[in-house]
């Protein structure tokens, strides 16, 4: 358990820092084992990684969702390159005795599919399992550590953007979520 982290008083566990429990699944407790996740401080200094511990459960669903993205990418790929070179074919009429509208319907219709459902269903992965970091006490404090000052420009909302990660990318810089929690007033 983390000494830095402020009393409680009610009995209910916190997520760590807080507590021993899992910033991920508020279920169990925290171990030695960590995740990351990648937030966007501004569109001019892009990306901050923050290094958490979980429970070894919640490692390895986050680690299962880097394997589902890295399996589904190539679908994703093979349909956006697909669908014009689909468009400018005579190859589906050919061997289907299509009209040239139906067969860029049906080109379409299945390049948006091979496309949206891998889209789906890791869109569906990554919020299951940030879902409860989202709302924890750890992640609105990185979040507002983070958050560079206001700069009256037409850019996105810092912090909009942030994703899930198993490990961290080799070149990027990784800060201790406890380190960022202790700099706090």
């Amino acid at each position: 358990m983390d000494n830095t982290a402020p009393p409680r008083h009610d009995a209910a566990p916190a997520p760590w820092p807080d507590g021993t429990r899992c910033p991920l699944c508020l279920a169990h407790d925290v171990s030695s084992s960590s995740f990351h996740f990648e937030i966007e401080k501004s569109a001019a200094e892009k990306w901050v990684t923050v290094r958490c511990r979980c429970c070894d459960e919640c490692r390895q669903r986050v680690q299962s969702l880097g394997f589902l993205r890295t399996a589904l990418l190539p679908l994703v790929v093979i349909g956006t390159v697909a669908w014009p070179l689909l468009m400018v074919s005579l190859l589906p009429m050919r061997l289907l005795a299509m009209s040239r509208l139906e067969s860029m319907m049906l080109s379409t219709l299945l390049c948006a599919v091979l496309v949206g459902v891998p889209l789906v269903i890791v869109d569906r992965a990554n919020r299951s399992l940030r879902s409860n970091l989202e709302a924890s006490w750890l992640f609105r404090r990185v979040r507002a550590r983070v958050r560079p000052a206001p700069v009256p420009t037409t850019e996105s909302a810092p912090n909009d953007h942030w994703k899930v990660l198993a490990d961290a990318p080799a070149s990027a810089v990784v800060i201790e979520a406890t380190d960022l929690l202790r700099a706090l007033p």
